[in-house]
Order: C-alpha cells, then sequence, then structure tokens
C-alpha cells in the first residue's frame, strides 16, 4: 500500500522561466501542503499536518493537529540557491488545527479554519483571523470570527461552520468571504463579514438548489458593488 509514496515538498516554479525551485527547511515532524503566496509576494504561507502521535493519510482525517506556517522566500527566488533552509515559523500557536488560508484582496487579513480541540472527525470549526502586516514577528494571535456553535438560536439558527477548506477564492468583497457548509441535511452558502463577524445565508440559492456549494467569489471589476458567485 505504501509503496512508492515520498514525502510532500513545497516547490516555487517561475512561471517566465519554467524553473522550479524547492523550498527548504519545512520541519521532518510535518506533511507540508495547501501552500499560498503573501500578498506581496514575498513569503508562503503554508500548512503543516503533524506526524504525531499517529501519521495519517488524508482520506482518513483531515481533521488532525495541524498548523500554519510562514517563511521568506525572497533569498531562493533572488538568488535561486535552493540548497540554503529557509526559517519556518508557526503563526497558529493558539490553535490545535489551522488549515486552509487565504488572504483577502486588500492583504491586509489571513483568515483560515481552526479549532483548539479535536472532539470528533469532520467536527464544527472556528473561522479565525490575522491582521496582515507582512511582518510575520509580532505578529500576536488570531481572532475568532465565528465560533463553535453549542446550540444554535432557534429551530433553523445557524449551527456553526461545518468545512473542509475554504474556496480558493472565498472573497466577495475585501472584508465579506464566502464558505461551503452543512446545514442541518443541506450543505449551504454563508457570507461572513470578517470585522463584524455577521453571518448570512443565501437563501435564494439554497432553496432553487436543495443544497449547494460555491467554488469561489469575486468582484466584477468594472462594478465593485457587483459580486459574481460560481456556486454548483
Amino acid at each position: 500500500k505504501y509503496t512508492g509514496i515520498v514525502r510532500l515538498v513545497i516547490a516555487v516554479c517561475d512561471t517566465t522561466t519554467g524553473k522550479v525551485e524547492v523550498v527548504q527547511g519545512v520541519s521532518a515532524d510535518i506533511t507540508p501542503g495547501q501552500p499560498c503566496f503573501t500578498p506581496d509576494g514575498s513569503g508562503v504561507v503554508y500548512t503543516g499536518w503533524k506526524h504525531y502521535p499517529r501519521k495519517l493519510g488524508m482520506i482518513y482525517c483531515y481533521h488532525r493537529p495541524c498548523s500554519l506556517f510562514h517563511t521568506d522566500i525572497r533569498s531562493i527566488t533572488a538568488s535561486g540557491d535552493t540548497a540554503q533552509s529557509l526559517v519556518h515559523t508557526c503563526i497558529s500557536a493558539d490553535s490545535t488545527v489551522a488549515r486552509s488560508a487565504r488572504f483577502n484582496p486588500a492583504g491586509d487579513r489571513l483568515v483560515y479554519l481552526a479549532s483548539t480541540g479535536l472532539e470528533t472527525h469532520n467536527g464544527a470549526i472556528q473561522l479565525r483571523a490575522h491582521a496582515w502586516t507582512g511582518v510575520v514577528e509580532g505578529l500576536g494571535t488570531s481572532r475568532v470570527v465565528v465560533d463553535i456553535v453549542d446550540y444554535p438560536d432557534e429551530e433553523t439558527g445557524f449551527p456553526g461552520l461545518f468545512a473542509g477548506n475554504l474556496p480558493g477564492r472565498c472573497f466577495l468583497a475585501d472584508y465579506r468571504c464566502v464558505v461551503s457548509t452543512a446545514w442541518k441535511s443541506r450543505q449551504a452558502v454563508v457570507v461572513v463579514d470578517i470585522e463584524s463577524g455577521a453571518i448570512s445565508r443565501l437563501h435564494d440559492v439554497s432553496l432553487a438548489l436543495g443544497s449547494s456549494a460555491v467554488e469561489g467569489g469575486w468582484n466584477d471589476p468594472q462594478d465593485c458593488s457587483t459580486n459574481v458567485l460560481d456556486v454548483v
């Protein structure tokens, strides 16, 4: 079963030259994945899944201990020296689970899914946010935007987020993101204001399709008041 399995790495590809450089210095205790560039392109934020107490495949349990890490890649992109070991800094020390990092269009917020416990597989998850200045040192603790809901306020009330990952393009505007989540017996799409924490469900989409999931969202570049959703 494990024949031919190799260790995952993070690689940076220069699309103008086709050159691929492997990012060195990732801890041997984690498996890296879900990388994304920082807004200025100087670094990479990625998820690191921990190997201990046991190393499980993602098909068995993606809700296992993991953290977000940041590394500055300017030195290898400038010099092409892929042998140098870079500094990798954990930026989610206040969470047991932290994955699916996304930056907002303005580049001043980093949002991700997180949890401080591992109660159940595919259980409820928080949406957290960091104020991003580009300086990792002194980043501080994250802020809970959407917390885990123990009991909905009413029978049809918001039950909390049950999401595996955030969409690749999850922002409709600088501070409004969309998430696909389980809502009772259906999949629903919710819009979250990451500044106020306000949550709204796209009722019209859910009623029309029964269940729905969002693939991505973005602003119309010609009309900032128009939002476009790719819903399946």
